[in-house]
């Protein structure tokens, strides 16, 4: 437009000089004085010109520069032959050629009113070229050649973008039309291609010597992506129909002729608006080159309409109706990755002043195979075109209506952590308003969906969920607010969980999101609904927290939690958990878990990431105190975020470990550790995980003042072994007195053992499955002396005889009571015999005495703990010189009793040489003959009962009083 304008003045101007020149007929410095004057009284232009020479066939010009509203021109030389005389004299301006090469028109300062003057100028100059009134002068162009540089504002605002022109043809006249070509190439802004061009034909038609009736303009457009998206045509077109009529301008885009863009208006007259129609047919592969090779959704777009418009295009108002439908939008944000096709049909009406847009009606409809919503402005708005701001007519209302009617819920974006939605449609409806520069969005509806599943990395995490959410927004200039309060959570007309949220973002640089919530959760709900793992008591409770957190490349999230069950048991903790940029979570939870024996407190420190081996973690967990069943409860939901499992059939074989994908190493420290029936002190260890094996170093713990230490073992997982599960571990011995076991009731009394004893703990276990590892699981302590007393075998028979004199009752008396070790067995046989007592029966007597401290130089068992709590006593051996008590046994494990009050069950053969065996077999109570290494055995096995505080021998002492008594 401003090339034309300036172009068409300057011949104007050139050819007024040339006629002047003629006729003063003067010398060329006169000539170029007379024409500087006539550049000089020219409104709104300035310019000079090096020099004039005209003749009577020819005029040439040099170094002429003109300049208007920023636009300037540079015309190094100009030459046109003509008949100067006769385009005076008979004002027939017949050109035979012009020539104008190295020009240069530069409109890269251009100022935005001399480019509506320039629109309004063409535009009246076409309508005036066209109408039917006489030229000045008949009019005839044989030869053009045209050739120089335009210069474009550049969108950087430095530099300028170049294009170089050339125009070459001619022939144009009356009742002929004249045909001339125009190329160009160049450089244009980098939202284009680096390199265009164009190469067309203009056409001229003169219905008289003075008159136009068409002018026809075809070119092709090439370099916009590369040739391969082959050539964009432009078509323009003004004429006035035969037969008179309004006269019509047109302008036409197609491309592998399809029509992108059709426009047609009646050329104006002086003080008129132009009036027309429009029509678009648009698809992405269009807008590609204008992209910057940035990669577009697919779309294809059709749409007509009408406008009207001032002379400059300073006003203009347009109507219409599109249709189209889009695609892929991913590759408009990532939020829109799960958006699939939809058709939109949009009506419009808005009106352009200067810069400001005001839109009057903006209608939206969007579907798919069904609708899914609308978006409509609720009253007229303008948008100031530099700052972008809207204003509404009346301040107070709404601006767009958001009413959903059926919008998909798998459209909503990832949740994060691998969280996803999908089921059925959501339905609401939201406003949004512009505000202090910005927007905000307030709910005229809930939005609601149901029957909505929750999915964990492509699996079904929760099916059937109600969900309702009231969304709010402030989204002022550089900053946001958004906050969904509540979000409600349902499944079959109970709620799930509730929660007020919002997350927000200051102004400024800084990415940082910020976020903050309040919660609370129904646990069985949940645990239904597969949201959490079932937690052993607390099948039955609510759930509550609330949290703050910062996100950005990296997030830091801290907050609170409480769980409390209708047991009365609960679980708390305030922690604090940092996510950086690879994935990696650290963190520090501390817990109190209460409503056992003792409150758990520990506290677990560390990080946690997941690769492609699983979940990958490095833990230290601490605390004063906690019990075996909360740790078990804790490790429960572990094992199943690693895809393990610690719950199932008793019977059921796993196929992969319970630990799931979970590596790594953990270390355990515990001032206190609570089990069924006792307690450890200083319990730790370290603990290697892999996806084979768990492997503990390290260990320490066990009972006040037994603690183990050098703790170590393993537990293998091998899915083809007839186990899967294979538990053993050991631990350094440590030292026992038997007076912890064997207690001494009252003060005057000898305990039942004496001495010290070396523990050996040990662990052995197999299962096809957790539960069954768990139950198959046993501890067995290998225990030995080198030097102990045992008093099991002591006895008073005297009091067992049936008929006693007072003589024989007290020698009896005495001689059970006195220990053996202080009263020989000739003592007691001297004794007897004063009392006329027989030889077996003063042989039962003396056993008690001979047996009833026992000097061991050798004491072993081992007690294996069952997985139910009792212990199995087996390879019990106390060994003295010349005498043994060898068997096996149980020991009880009644819960909250101490060790020396539980249950004892001790099956014992007793045998014997020399002195004690000859006493055996005169008080008729030993097996005939004697065992490979040489020992006289006691005829059937002594059993002992009580506990380890009162140990019942009364299987030995009847043994011996039925002996006596029938001796005697």
């Amino acid at each position: 437009m401003k090339f034309l304008r300036i172009l068409l003045t300057g011949l104007v101007i050139l050819a007024s000089l040339a006629v002047l020149c003629v006729l003063v007929l003067v010398a060329p410095a006169v000539q170029t004085w007379v024409a500087q004057h006539e550049l000089s009284k020219q409104s709104g232009v300035t310019g000079t010109v090096g020099s004039v020479s005209a003749g009577f066939g020819a005029v040439t010009l040099e170094e002429l520069h003109l300049e208007s509203a920023g636009a300037v021109l540079t015309l190094p030389s100009f030459q046109a032959k003509l008949s100067v005389t006769d385009a005076v004299l008979h004002r027939r301006a017949k050109v035979t050629s012009l020539v104008a090469d190295g020009w240069t028109l530069d409109l890269s300062h251009a100022s935005g009113a001399a480019n509506a003057a320039s629109a309004r100028d063409v535009a009246l100059l076409l309508g005036s070229l066209l109408r039917p009134w006489d030229l000045p002068v008949d009019l005839s162009v044989d030869d053009v050649e045209m050739e120089g540089d335009v210069l474009l504002p550049s969108p950087s605002a430095t530099g300028a973008t170049h294009m170089h022109v050339r125009l070459t043809g001619g022939g144009m006249g009356a009742g002929r039309e004249g045909a001339f070509v125009v190329e160009s190439s160049g450089d244009l802004p980098a939202m284009l291609a680096s390199t265009v061009g164009a190469h067309g034909n203009l056409q001229v038609a003169m219905d008289t010597p003075r008159t136009f009736r068409r002018l026809r303009l075809t070119a092709g457009l090439t370099g916009l992506a590369g040739s391969s998206r082959g050539v964009v045509n432009l078509s323009a077109q003004a004429e006035i129909p035969h037969g008179g009529g309004p006269e019509i301008l047109s302008v036409q885009l197609t491309r592998a002729n399809r029509e992108i863009l059709s426009i047609a208006t009646h050329l104006p007259k002086a003080n008129e608006r132009l009036d027309g129609g429009w029509k678009v047919d648009l698809r992405d592969a269009d807008i590609a080159p204008f992209a910057a090779g940035h990669p577009l959704p697919s779309f294809s777009a059709t749409g007509s309409g009408g406008f009207d418009a001032d002379l400059g295009f300073e006003s203009v108002h347009v109507t219409g109706l599109m249709r189209g439908n889009v695609s892929n939008l991913a590759l408009v944000s990532p939020l829109l990755a799960r958006t699939g096709a939809m058709e939109a049909q949009a009506r419009l009406e808005f009106t352009r002043d200067e810069h400001n847009l005001r839109v009057s009606r903006l209608e939206v409809s969007l579907a798919t195979s069904a609708p899914l919503g609308t978006i409509r402005s609720v009253q007229s708005f303008d948008i100031d075109e530099k700052t972008g701001s809207v204003k509404l007519t009346q301040p107070a209302g709404g601006w767009l209506d958001f009413a959903f009617t059926a919008l998909p819920v798998s459209w909503i974006p990832e949740l994060g952590m691998g969280f996803s939605l999908t089921g059925n449609e959501a339905s609401g409806e939201i406003v949004l308003t512009p505000k202090d520069g910005g927007f905000i969005l307030r709910p005229k509806s809930l939005l609601v969906a149901t029957g909505v599943t929750l999915l964990k990395d492509g699996r079904v995490s929760a099916r059937a969920l109600d969900l309702s959410a009231s969304l709010e927004a402030d989204l002022p200039t550089g900053t946001w607010e958004l906050r969904l309060a509540p979000l409600v959570i349902g499944s079959g007309g109970r709620q799930v969980a509730k929660a007020d949220l919002k997350f927000s973002r200051q102004t400024g640089d800084d990415p940082v999101v910020a976020a903050t919530g309040k919660w609370t959760s129904d646990i069985s709900a949940m645990a239904a609904q597969g949201l959490i793992p079932v937690l052993d008591g607390f099948s039955e409770g609510k759930a509550s927290g609330d949290f703050t957190a910062s996100l950005a490349d990296s997030v830091d999230l801290e907050g609170n939690l409480v769980i409390a069950a209708q047991s009365g048991r609960s679980i708390s903790s305030a922690y604090h958990l940092g996510l950086d940029p690879g994935g990696a979570v650290s963190f520090v939870v501390p817990l109190k878990i209460t409503g056992e024996k003792i409150p758990t407190d520990i506290s677990a420190e560390g990080t946690w990431s997941r690769n492609a081996d699983g979940n990958q973690i490095d833990l230290k967990l601490t605390g004063s105190a906690a019990t075996t069943g909360d740790l078990l409860l804790l490790a429960a939901p572990l094992a199943l975020a690693g895809s393990g499992r610690t719950r199932g059939p008793r019977n059921e074989r796993d196929t992969k470990a319970f630990w799931g994908d979970w590596t790594g190493h953990v270390v355990l420290s515990l001032d206190k550790l609570v089990m069924q029936d006792r307690d450890l002190a200083v319990v730790g260890g370290v603990f290697d995980i892999d996806h084979g094996q768990v492997r503990l170093t390290s260990g320490h713990g066990g009972p006040e003042h037994h603690n183990m230490t050098n703790i170590s073992g393993i537990l293998a997982f091998d899915a083809a072994g007839a186990s899967p599960y294979t538990l053993k571990a050991t631990s350094a011995p440590f030292e026992v007195d038997a007076k912890t076991l064997f207690p001494v009731v009252h003060p005057d009394d000898l305990p039942t053992i004496e001495g010290h004893f070396s523990v050996a703990p040990s662990l052995v276990g197999a299962g096809v499955n957790y539960q069954d590892l768990v139950a198959g699981t046993e501890a067995e302590f290998r225990i030995s002396s080198t030097s102990g007393i045992v008093r099991l075998l002591g006895a008073n028979v005297g009091t067992s005889f049936h008929e006693r004199s007072a003589p024989m009752t007290d020698t009896l008396g005495t001689v059970g009571s006195v220990v053996g070790g202080f009263l020989g067995s000739q003592k007691a046989a001297d004794l007897g015999a004063k009392n006329h007592l027989s030889k077996p029966a003063e042989a039962a007597l003396d056993l008690g005495n001979q047996l009833s401290e026992i000097g061991c130089d050798l004491i072993t068992l081992t007690a294996r703990r069952t997985p139910e709590g009792s212990f199995t006593l087996s390879g019990v051996d106390m060994a003295a010189p010349g005498t043994f008590l060898r068997g096996s046994g149980t020991f009880g494990s009644a819960k909250g009793t101490a060790l020396q009050d539980q249950a004892l069950s001790l099956d014992l053969r007793v045998g014997a040489k020399g002195k004690v065996a000859e006493l055996l077999a005169t008080a008729g109570i030993a097996v005939p003959g004697k065992d490979a290494q040489g020992f006289t055995l006691v005829s059937g096995m002594i059993h002992f009962g009580g506990t380890p505080a009162h140990v019942d021998a009364t299987s030995w002492q009847q043994m011996l009083a039925t002996a006596a008594n029938r001796a005697q």
